[in-house]
């Protein structure tokens, strides 16, 4: 099978990424980062998370405002959480595109706080859009964002808890993939044990809760976004198929306005793990608001989230390109529509034309053959007369079989009549047999 061209260009191999979990125990790692307190001043709390707090501060040596993601002192001496969170700020510190937030520093503040500084940023999430933008913009964000997360996949990067949620439009209209907790490089091996055992256990499914909260314990991840092999708890097994599973339940709610296997208001983790095991979705015609879906987009979608992670596309590189190549062959077929339409409006604007042009010439004829009669009509035509009616046969010799056929006899009449006479009019006479196929 010949290979796939990717949509970026990857890094050299000395240059890929490999953080320093199996190598450093992150406890000292922690007592080596360097002490920032003399360069931020902190603000105020501007959010807050499971483990972090996000505040607002002030960043003394360049004079600029910025937020600091600060793990919270009860998870500073837990390995795995500690370990999450300075993985999470390497991998984001080391993918530098314009759909992730970059990371400026690390290091410890205040009272030994560990934290790392990145942008302010405002905006969006998917989810909060999803009722304000109509079919098209929503699947260009969506997009956008396969294109984010193929040139993860291309680093050997995968998020793990991909959702509406963690996908925002900002002020700038910028599509970001936010919040990389969750995770796991590549060429790392995943560890065995729980991920979080300082964390409490969560039995794989004997809680309910938030379907849209993101989980850490025996089960990592976002259930109402988790693909079948994810709801195992099984860290190892997750791969890139497995964030290309997520992007098939955001394709869907996208396309359709509902979740694929649950409905907004279920809280039951047993229920929805069953549902994503389990269930087949459905794919109508008809989708959010009414709009007709694309054969193609439904095509993708449920490949997308095909039960089997080897039947999903491999990663988003591939997604990204067969979304690249629908909206070509959606341009194309756009524009050859647009081309014929105008075409069929040239043809339609040349006809009515013609009629128009051949309406109004048989008009000027018949007015003109009204005319002749008035002047043949006379006992004695004048020589000014007779000259005007040579000229206007001329005129009119190729269409004369558009004038009134009874003004067309008197006119030859009235002409056989003054030829007797002794006035030549035998070529007039010629024109009037010919042009209006006259005996």
């Amino acid at each position: 099978m010949e290979a796939v061209k990717t949509i970026y260009n990857k890094e050299l191999a000395e240059d890929d990424f490999h953080s320093s979990s199996q190598d450093h125990d992150y406890l000292d790692i922690f007592d080596k980062l360097p002490d920032l307190n003399d360069r931020y001043r902190v603000r105020k709390i501007i959010g807050r998370g499971g483990n972090s707090t996000i505040v607002k501060a002030r960043d003394l040596q360049l004079g600029r405002s910025v937020a600091l993601k600060i793990l919270k002192d009860q998870y500073k001496k837990k390995v795995k959480v500690s370990q999450r969170f300075i993985n999470e700020a390497l991998i984001m510190a080391y993918m530098q595109h314009p759909g992730i937030i970059p990371v400026y520093n690390l290091g410890k503040i205040g009272n030994n706080d560990v934290f790392y500084s990145m942008p302010i940023i405002s905006g969006k999430t998917l989810r909060e859009i999803y009722d304000e933008k109509n079919l098209k913009d929503l699947l260009k964000i969506f997009k956008t964002t396969c294109h984010t997360l193929a040139y993860a996949h291309e680093h050997n990067i995968i998020h793990r808890d991909i959702k509406p949620e963690n996908i925002m439009v900002d002020e700038y209209e910028r599509v970001l993939l936010l919040d990389w907790g969750l995770a796991r490089n590549l060429n790392e091996q995943e560890p065995q044990d729980d991920p979080m055992p300082e964390e409490k256990e969560l039995s794989r499914f004997e809680d309910k809760g938030d379907i849209r909260l993101t989980m850490n314990g025996e089960i990592s991840g976002t259930p109402a976004y988790m693909a079948p092999e994810q709801t195992l708890g099984l860290g190892r097994s997750t791969n890139r198929g497995t964030d290309v599973f997520a992007m098939g339940i955001i394709l869907y709610e996208i396309l359709y306005g509902t979740h694929p296997f649950t409905n907004s208001n279920s809280t039951n983790f047993r229920q929805i793990f069953n549902e994503i095991k389990n269930t087949t979705p459905s794919f109508p015609k008809r989708g959010r608001g009414g709009s007709l879906i694309h054969p193609t987009l439904a095509k993708i979608c449920r490949r997308c989230l095909h039960k089997i992670p080897d039947n999903r596309y491999q990663d988003a590189i591939h997604l990204s390109e067969e979304l690249d190549n629908f909206h070509k062959k959606v341009k194309k077929n756009a524009l050859i529509k647009a081309l014929v339409l105008v075409c069929l409006f040239a043809l339609c604007s040349s006809v009515t034309i013609f009629l128009y042009l051949n309406s109004y010439k048989s008009e000027v004829v018949n007015k003109d053959m009204q005319m002749l009669c008035m002047l043949l009509n006379r006992s004695n035509p004048s020589d000014e007369a007779l000259n005007a009616v040579r000229l206007k046969l001329q005129m009119h010799k190729n269409d004369l079989h558009k004038a009134d056929k009874n003004n067309l006899k008197f006119i030859v009449g009235r002409l056989q009549d003054l030829s007797s006479k002794g006035i030549q009019f035998e070529s007039s006479l010629k024109i009037l047999e010919k042009g209006a196929s006259l005996p």
